[in-house]
């Protein structure tokens, strides 16, 4: 069941908005560098959500692990936990794209989509 309380905790949501924020500003620019390199859409889209996932894990992290296997374990966890935003991300951008939204608006639909779910779940899975 959704505990819904995890969306009451004000100043970890605004923590967590403002890092995604961050996020948002890196996928955005590697998006639209890659693309402008003729990389196709999609592609750059996994290359700029990744690059995006490692800016926001740092911010949010803190730097709190003290050694490298901690930091990769946890890494790879974060991947795992937002593979469900990844979807709702791709998913957001490709039915903009369909209905003929820019593609910047429709990526950063689909980021919002996916961030909401990446909230619970990494207040769940990893923070918790």
């Amino acid at each position: 069941m959704i505990n819904f309380g995890y969306f009451t905790d004000y100043r970890k949501v605004s923590a967590f908005l403002l890092a995604g924020v961050v996020g948002l500003g890196v996928e955005t620019i590697v998006l639209v560098l890659l693309k402008q390199l003729g990389i196709g859409l999609y592609l750059s889209k996994l290359a700029a959500l990744e690059a995006a996932i490692l800016i926001v894990f740092l911010i949010n992290d803190n730097y709190a692990f003290d050694d490298l296997e901690k930091k990769t374990y946890a890494l790879i966890r974060t991947n795992l936990v937002r593979s469900g935003g990844t979807l709702l991300s791709f998913l957001g951008l490709y039915l903009g794209v369909r209905f003929n939204l820019h593609y910047l608006l429709a990526n950063t639909i689909g980021v919002v989509m996916g961030s909401v779910f990446n909230y619970y779940f990494e207040r769940v899975m990893t923070w918790e």
